[in-house]
């Protein structure tokens, strides 16, 4: 489905959340690899984004043969730092968003940003 609304210009942004479980799976692991290769093209030619969000050990650690690292753009690392709260109810979290890997300028700074719920 993914594929197909790539290839239609179907969508300007299509988000997989959660995917450390498929990270374990060889199946799931090759199958993602190829997806990646196939979509790259499409989502170059429909102007879309394409945003996987995963959970890592650590910021360098991917599993042997996952090109995820490597089909990227953009890599940022969110840590959560703490809740924001207001008279004892937690109005927000604040998270420090680093950037680790941008194809098309400089790293930057680590930023503090707070996001309300």
């Amino acid at each position: 489905m993914t594929g197909d609304l790539l290839a239609e210009g179907g969508a300007a942004l299509i988000v997989f959340d959660r995917l450390h479980p498929l990270l374990f799976e060889d199946a799931s692991l090759a199958l993602l690899d190829q997806a990646l290769r196939w979509w790259t093209p499409l989502v170059h030619s429909a102007m879309a984004v394409l945003l996987l969000i995963t959970e890592t050990i650590c910021l360098d650690w991917y599993p042997q043969g996952l090109g995820l690292p490597y089909f990227a753009s953009v890599r940022l690392s969110c840590e959560q730092q703490q809740w924001l709260y207001r008279r004892r109810e937690i109005v927000g979290l604040a998270a420090e968003v680093k950037v680790l890997k941008n194809k098309l300028a400089s790293l930057g700074q680590p930023v503090r940003i707070e996001i309300p719920v």
